[in-house]
């Protein structure tokens, strides 16, 4: 109907929309995840905001070197008639109870010795210094967003395997019933193999929940407010083993964000102390004013004079401050300077020893993941030749079912561990990359 018609249009009109950079494709391959939690991930959404709140720092600390205007307004009684245009003499003077006064007066900084200039170029670190540390968070996010993709698909590989058990021990269920017909095996393997099917299936149930647990995850991280769309597999792929880490150390000590974010911290620190340590000195402004006056019912001061409700004055100068006595609030700051100047220090070395600790660590494992590709691979393939020899045995009727069945599960368990250890190895490059301050996802793999 109309109305029908109308109601629709107008929701489409005044609901919410929902843009195209919000939507997530089907299936979400990697890159695009990534993409998608760099724009939408929460943390980094507050850590831009912080970025541009140091952004407005800088024209704060800025601001005393620049022009002031201030508009100012007064009114008030006193007991006695007092003179309404202060500094002035003759016909010009006059008085009242009443009085009244609004200007605007304007300040320009002729030099304060460096302490606008420490302040600014202290702000300015800290902006850079803010965004070397978003940097760094992208990387982290970036990382994160490619573990948890990856181990989703780890998952979905370890399920394959256990659905590929599952359809052998079917197959293996049937053959067993065909045996007990023909006379040449007990009921009990049959009941034997399903159990281990069972078994196998209630494995399947668990990794399931798992999966839901880590798309769960995965949606956090990626700032995405609903349910993921399904992910595009990709085979695991062989990993490049690390390279001389020793070179690579030296490049991430040098432009490592984080690395570069603590440098930030001292240099802001230093001017922080430069800054302070200018407080102690004079500073001279320049000066202009222009005040009007009033009265409601003036007095002139002398006979003849003006009686006018109105009159004005300006002003051109300059002024020279020399600072005294502030209660302590110069040497306060000056000691929280200091303070900050060791604080920047200590957080830069810290910063260099987990550097060098997370590469090496990182290069350690990733050595010890692609060993254990190896020897999984090699466990795999003599599994599955156990598994062949075994039935191959019992169709015969020269073997047990037992032995069939422990056949089954170490290749269930070799298979499980090699696609497991192949995912393990591709997140430990991921891991190496990250500790080298690299971010290209591509960079963990090599052609397969």
């Amino acid at each position: 109907t109309a109305a029908t018609l109308a109601l629709a249009i107008s929701w489409a009109l005044f609901a919410a929309p929902v843009r195209a950079a919000d939507l997530l494709p089907s299936p979400l391959g990697l890159e695009q995840a990534v993409q998608y939690a760099l724009a939408h991930n929460p943390d980094l959404q507050v850590s831009r905001a912080i970025v541009e709140g140091l952004g407005g720092e800088i024209q704060s600390a800025r601001a005393p070197g620049g022009v002031r205007v201030d508009f100012t307004g007064s009114g008030g009684w006193t007991q006695e008639e007092r003179g309404i245009v202060p500094g002035t003499v003759g016909d010009v003077q006059r008085t009242d109870r009443w009085g009244f006064q609004t200007g605007a007066e304007a300040r320009y900084l002729l030099t304060d010795f460096g302490k606008t200039a420490a302040s600014v170029r202290s702000a300015q670190a800290r902006r850079e210094s803010g965004a070397s540390s978003t940097a760094r968070r992208s990387q982290e996010v970036a990382f994160d967003v490619s573990r948890g993709f990856l181990s989703i698909l780890a998952v979905d590989d370890l399920l394959e395997a256990s659905r590929a058990t599952s359809r052998s021990l079917e197959t293996l269920v049937r053959s067993t019933e065909q045996l007990v017909a023909q006379g040449r095996a007990p009921r009990v393997d049959v009941l034997k193999v399903q159990v281990r099917l069972a078994q196998v299936e209630s494995r399947i149930a668990a990794l399931g929940a798992q999966k839901l647990s880590l798309r769960a995850a995965l949606a956090a991280t990626l700032g995405h407010d609903g349910e993921l769309p399904p992910l595009a597999y990709a085979e695991a792929r062989e990993v490049a083993p690390p390279e001389e880490l020793a070179g690579a150390l030296e490049k991430a000590l040098a432009q490592r964000p984080d690395l570069v974010a603590r440098r930030g911290e001292m240099v802001a620190s230093r001017e922080g102390v430069t800054a302070a340590e200018k407080g102690f000195l004079p500073r001279a402004d320049l000066r202009a004013a222009y005040n009007l006056y009033a009265a409601p019912d003036p007095e002139p001061l002398t006979p003849g004079g003006r009686d006018g409700r109105l009159e004005d004055d300006a002003f051109v100068g300059f002024q020279v401050t020399f600072p005294l006595l502030d209660g302590g609030g110069r040497s306060g700051a000056l000691h929280q300077a200091q303070a900050r100047v060791v604080t920047a220090r200590a957080a830069f070395t810290k910063q260099r020893l987990q550097i060098r600790r997370e590469v090496t660590t990182a290069g350690a494992e990733l050595e010890s993941a692609l060993a254990q590709v190896s020897a999984n691979r090699a466990a795999v393939a003599q599994a599955r030749e156990t598994v062949r020899i075994e039935k191959l045995k019992y169709d015969a009727g020269k073997g047990v079912v037992n032995d069939v069945l422990d056949a089954e599960a170490a290749l269930l368990e070799a298979s499980g561990a090699l696609r497991e250890s192949r995912r393990q190895a591709e997140v430990a490059r991921l891991a190496l990359d990250l500790a080298l301050g690299r971010t290209d996802t591509e960079s963990a793999r090599t052609s397969p």
